[in-house]
C-alpha cells in the first residue's frame, strides 16, 4: 500500500513537470518569433542608415574639398597681404623725414621723429606665428576691416634704383662713422690709460690720508685721554689734599695768629726793620710772654682756663639759639605766605570771558642784586668751583638780594652784641677774681 501510494505521487510530480516543461518550450518558441522579427527589422533600419550615412560621407568630402581649397586661397591671401604691409613699412621708414612727416596716416605707432625708428622686429611685425598658425574668424574680419579701412598707399620710390642709392648712401655713412671710430680709437686709449693712472694716483692719495688721520685719531684719544686725567687728577687734589690743607684748623688758627701777629708787631716798623731784626725781636717777645705766663699763679690760670671753657659754652649756647631762631623765623615766614595766598580755585572746564576789559597791574619792580662781599669772593673762590662769568652765587648758598643781605646785617650786629656783652662779663669776673 506505502509503496503504491509513493507510486502515485512520484507519477503525479513527473505529469506536473513535464506540463510545466511543455509551457516553457511554448514560451520559448514565442520569444524566438518575436526576437526573430525585431532582429529582421533592426536589420532593415540598419541597411537604411547606412545608405543615408555613405551619401552624408560624399557630402562631407565635397565640403571638405570646398574648404581646404578656401583655406589655402584665404592663407596665400593672408600671406601676402603681410608681405605687403612688411614691404609697405620697410619703404615708408627707408623714406626721408620730410616724407614721413607729410604722410604721417602711414605710421600708426609714429608720432614724433624721435620715435620714427626702425623697428629690428619689423619682419615678425606681419608674420604668422607658429604656436598660432590657424585663423579664426575675428582675424579673419580684422584683416578684412583694415583692408577696407586703409588708405591708398602712397610711397617715396618710385624705381627700384632709388632704393638702392639710399643704400649706397646709408653704406658710406656706416664706413664714415667706422672711421670715425677708428681715428677715435687711439684718444680712448690715452684716455683710459690716463684715467686708469689718475685713479691709482686717487688710490694712493686716499690710502695716505685715511693713514694720517688714523693716526692723528689716535692722538688726538690720547691727547683728550690724558687731559681728562690731568683734569680728574686736579680736581682730585683741589677737593682732598689742597682743600684739607686750607680748610683744617690749626692752618685757619696758624693763618689768624701769624695775621694778628704781623699786624700788631711787624706791620708798624715794617719800614725801619730787617728780616734779622723781626726775627730776633719776635722770639725775644715770645720768650719774655713765656716768662711773664710763667711767673702767673697756677689759681689765675686755671680761672681763666674757666672762663675761656664759660665762655666757649655761652657761644655754643647763643649760636644754638640763633638756629632755633632762623628755624622759627622761616616757619613764621612760610605759614605767613601761606596765610596772605589767595584761596585755591578749581579751574572751570572753560574759561570766562570778561564782559570788560581787564585791568592788568602794573609790573613789579626788579630788586637789583647786591655785589659780592670780600670774605663771599674769599669763600667761592677758594672753597667751591664757582665761576663768576657763568655761575649763579645762589646755587653755592650764597645769597646776593638786598634783603638777605640786611637780614644777616642784623643778625651779625646782635651776635657782635652778645659777644660784646659775653667777653665784657668775664673780664670783669676775672678783674674781681684778681682783686681777691
Amino acid at each position: 500500500m506505502l509503496i503504491e501510494e509513493n507510486l502515485t505521487m512520484e507519477q503525479k510530480m513527473i505529469n506536473i513537470i513535464n506540463h510545466n516543461y511543455q509551457n516553457y518550450v511554448n514560451a520559448f518558441e514565442v520569444f524566438l518569433f518575436k526576437d526573430h522579427h525585431n532582429s529582421m527589422a533592426i536589420l532593415e533600419e540598419c541597411e537604411k542608415t547606412s545608405t543615408k550615412a555613405i551619401e552624408r560621407y560624399e557630402e562631407y568630402k565635397l565640403a571638405a574639398k570646398k574648404y581646404a581649397s578656401m583655406k589655402s586661397a584665404l592663407y596665400f591671401s593672408e600671406e601676402k597681404w603681410r608681405d605687403c604691409k612688411m614691404y609697405q613699412e620697410f619703404l615708408f621708414n627707408m623714406s626721408p623725414v620730410r616724407f614721413r612727416l607729410a604722410h604721417p596716416a602711414q605710421s600708426k605707432n609714429v608720432d614724433t621723429i624721435a620715435e620714427d625708428i626702425m623697428d629690428d622686429d619689423i619682419f615678425a611685425k606681419y608674420k604668422i606665428a607658429l604656436d598660432d598658425a590657424e585663423l579664426t574668424l575675428s582675424d579673419i574680419k580684422e584683416i578684412a576691416n583694415e583692408c577696407q579701412s586703409a588708405c591708398p598707399a602712397d610711397i617715396y620710390f618710385k624705381e627700384p634704383s632709388e632704393l638702392v642709392e639710399v643704400f649706397r648712401y646709408m653704406e658710406l655713412q656706416n664706413l664714415n662713422n667706422l672711421l670715425y671710430c677708428e681715428e677715435l680709437s687711439a684718444p680712448l686709449e690715452t684716455v683710459k690709460n690716463t684715467m686708469i693712472q689718475a685713479e691709482k694716483m686717487f688710490d694712493k692719495d686716499i690710502a695716505s690720508l685715511s693713514e694720517i688721520i688714523g693716526r692723528l685719531e689716535s692722538g688726538i684719544m690720547w691727547e683728550e685721554e690724558r687731559a681728562k686725567y690731568l683734569e680728574d687728577y686736579a680736581k682730585k687734589l683741589i677737593n682732598q689734599e689742597l682743600r684739607h690743607l686750607i680748610i683744617d684748623d690749626s692752618i685757619l688758627n696758624l693763618y689768624v695768629f701769624v695775621e694778628d701777629c704781623f699786624e700788631t708787631r711787624v706791620a708798624p716798623n715794617d719800614a725801619n726793620l730787617t728780616m734779622l731784626e723781626m726775627i730776633s725781636g719776635i722770639s725775644k717777645k715770645y720768650g719774655d710772654e713765656l716768662l711773664i705766663m710763667e711767673k702767673v699763679p697756677k689759681e689765675i690760670i686755671s680761672a681763666l682756663g674757666e672762663s675761656c671753657v664759660q665762655e666757649n659754652m655761652a657761644t655754643m649756647r647763643l649760636a644754638e639759639k640763633a638756629a632755633k631762631q632762623v628755624a622759627e623765623l622761616h616757619r613764621l615766614t612760610a605759614s605767613l605766605i601761606k596765610t596772605f595766598a589767595p584761596p585755591y580755585k578749581k579751574p572751570p572746564c572753560k574759561e570766562p570771558r570778561n564782559r570788560s576789559a581787564v585791568k592788568r597791574p602794573p609790573a613789579l619792580k626788579k630788586v637789583p642784586s647786591r655785589k659780592l662781599t670780600p670774605e663771599e669772593e674769599e669763600y667761592l673762590e677758594h672753597f667751591t668751583d664757582f665761576c663768576k662769568y657763568t655761575d649763579n652765587p645762589k646755587d653755592f648758598g650764597v645769597d646776593t638780594s638786598v634783603m638777605q643781605k640786611l637780614a644777616r646785617y642784623q643778625l651779625k650786629e646782635k651776635e657782635d652784641a652778645s659777644e660784646e656783652r659775653i667777653v665784657f662779663g668775664a673780664s670783669s669776673k676775672s678783674g674781681k677774681e684778681g682783686k681777691k
